[in-house]
Formats: C-alpha cells, structure tokens, sequence
C-alpha cells in the first residue's frame, strides 16, 4: 500500500497544479457515481479519464523509478554487449519524460495521451515492472486508486503548487520539499 498511497500523492499533487484536468475528472465521477453513491465493480472500467490521469502521474513519477535486474541472456546493444548474469539498472523515467513517441511535451502532464495513444501494452512504459517479477498487486493498485480518487474528488477540490518540488529516490520516488497542497471542500 505504500506504493499507492505515495502515487496517489503525486496525482494529487499534479490534478491540484491542474485544475482544468482535476475538474475533467470530477465531472466524469459526477456522470458515473453522482455525489455520494460508492463505487461498484461494473464502474471502474467506466472511470476512463480517472484512468488516464492515473496513468499519467505513473509515466510522470513512477513509485517505483528504477527496475533492477539480472541479464539472463547476452544482450547486444549498439556498442556494447551485457554478458548474461551481468546486472543491470533500468530507469524509465528517462524515455517516458524525453522521447517524442509520447508525443508533444512529454515532460508535461497530459493524461488525454492515454485517451487515443495505445501505450498500455508499450514496454517502454513499466510502472508495475514488466515479464515475471511484474508487480502482482497491479490490478489491486489500479482500483484501489480509482476508488480512492473517487470519493475524495467528489467531496475535496485540491490546489496545488510544484513549482520548487525535490524528489527523492531510494527505492520510491518520493516528494520531500517544495510542494504546496491545500485542500477544500466542494460543499459550500
């Protein structure tokens, strides 16, 4: 849970930093769940902006920034070949923020990429890690998320300022100064 507790920090963060995004995502919740009604199985698949943007703050600040694995075969490279058994680091957070195959400014945060691109399946996108020691609790992760946004959406407008936002990376991406979050509520 703290892996999702720490990106539901980071997509509060950018839907605070982007209220035209975070008011998308309130009207869907409103379309979908109303004001107070719970979310029901048959709703997550419907939460499809919701999804976007949690998408999105994974491509931005991935929990988990780096992947750390072990080279079972021979890998050639343009002018290097990794010997099997040799270790290696894997940061995505380089490709999703610098390559033009995410398309116009892909060190902003655009959760309409995720509308009409299909970067699902792309194993340049690992959030949850890819092959067998992908993250199990993915699926867990994703509703858990969903439903988390949800309520708190429905009842808290959040701001937010990024501006002079420090990271820091052990094993989570985590944020440890320079943010500012106020949160208020959307009943008058």
């Amino acid at each position: 849970m703290i892996p999702t507790s720490n990106q539901l920090t980071f997509i509060l963060l950018l839907l605070g930093a982007h209220p035209e995004e975070q008011e998308k995502v309130y009207e869907e919740l409103l379309e979908i769940l109303g004001t107070d009604r719970d979310v029901e199985k048959d709703d997550i698949n419907k939460l499809v902006y919701t999804n976007a943007v949690i998408m999105e703050s994974l491509r931005l600040f991935p929990s988990v920034p780096s992947l750390f694995r072990t080279v079972e075969t021979d890998v050639k490279l343009k002018n290097y070949t990794m010997p099997a058994g040799s270790y290696c680091v894997i940061f995505p957070m380089a490709a999703t923020h610098l390559d033009p195959t995410w398309g116009p400014e892909p060190d902003k945060f655009r959760p309409e990429r995720w509308l009409h691109g299909d970067f699902r399946n792309s194993k340049e996108y690992a959030p949850f890690g890819l092959g067998k020691r992908a993250c199990i609790g993915r699926t867990y992760a994703m509703i858990s998320m969903k439903v988390t946004l949800s309520h708190f959406l429905r009842h808290y407008r959040v701001k937010a300022d990024m501006s002079h936002l420090k990271l820091n990376f052990d094993f989570l991406l985590k944020p440890i100064s320079g943010h500012d979050i106020s949160i208020e509520s959307r009943r008058k």
